[in-house]
């Protein structure tokens, strides 16, 4: 990031005067010493970038990213450009998370050579120009023919629904049994690590309320998981307690006793079932009532 072309951002986007100088202070007056062979090396002043673990830059790439997205809010004046169809309801061209950036385009050259225009712009501003080799390409509904002559334009690397993004599967549709197969896959291996032999029937338990119910968890607070899928890993968590792996000899306790509050008897684990309704109807009340969220 060219430190001249981050002032010009602020001074573009109507930040005071004084502000953007005590700012660009902060990010200018920075220097750096090396220690090579065991010796201090001559000091070396930087030029450009922002500081990484700096409190300031994460917010000043937000600023930047804020410049990339004015530059595509611009294209809706534009006559040929359209929405992607499943996002001209909200008017979406892009999201940004952390330093992820995922754009939304109708599939066809023309709006692609309008994206690829506004790339341009960002690059003669700010001198941040796109790596292909790390971008990736998703076509939906879109003939061979459109898809080839886009990936002539852009020279994106081309991938396939659904693929994982935070940890978690996206897909067009319902989950399937086998996408939620790496969250069974990942409670296994925590369950068969050599360490859980030597833990006590205590540590189990807390083994199972802090970690399986954990990584289940944050699957359940962002898909409705199907029921084979929950059956098996209630299975998994119902009997690791007791026998230490995740099939073999079953526990004689019934797992709704299992889930109780431990007042009336139980472990107070939750019960999957309800608790991925629970998560899914919070979605739904956030989409329904929380009108700034998008």
């Amino acid at each position: 990031m060219e430190w001249n072309d981050l002032e010009m951002v602020m001074e573009e986007m109507s930040f005071p005067a004084q502000f953007t100088r005590w700012i660009m202070i902060v990010v200018k007056y920075v220097s750096y010493r090396y220690l090579i062979n065991g010796q201090m090396n001559s000091i070396l002043e930087a030029k450009r970038g922002l500081r990484q673990g700096d409190l300031v830059s994460p917010l000043l790439f937000v600023l930047i990213m804020e410049y990339f997205h004015r530059c595509l809010t611009k294209l809706q004046k534009d006559l040929d450009y359209n929405y992607h169809p499943k996002c001209a309801k909200l008017r979406i061209t892009n999201v940004c998370f952390a330093d992820d950036l995922l754009l939304f385009f109708r599939g066809d050259v023309k709006k692609i050579q309008l994206l690829m225009a506004v790339f341009k712009q960002f690059f003669e501003a700010t001198e941040l120009t796109i790596n292909p080799a790390k971008c990736i390409i998703y076509f939906r509904g879109t003939q061979d023919q459109e898809q080839h002559d886009i990936m002539e334009e852009i020279h994106f690397t081309k991938g396939r629904l659904p693929f994982k993004y935070l940890g978690v599967p996206l897909s067009s549709g319902k989950l399937t049994i086998s996408q939620c197969q790496p969250v069974i896959d990942k409670m296994v291996r925590k369950i068969q690590h050599w360490s859980t032999k030597l833990i006590s029937y205590a540590g189990r338990q807390q083994l199972v309320k802090s970690v399986l119910m954990n990584i289940s968890g944050y699957w359940m607070q962002v898909f409705p998981m199907p029921k084979t899928v929950i059956k098996r890993i209630n299975t998994i968590c119902h009997n690791f307690p007791w026998s230490r792996k995740t099939t073999g000899k079953k526990a004689h306790v019934a797992w709704e006793d299992v889930c109780q509050p431990k007042n009336v008897g139980g472990l107070n684990l939750k019960y999957l079932e309800d608790w991925n309704k629970v998560t899914m109807l919070k979605i739904l009340w956030n989409l329904h009532m929380k009108t700034d969220k998008l």
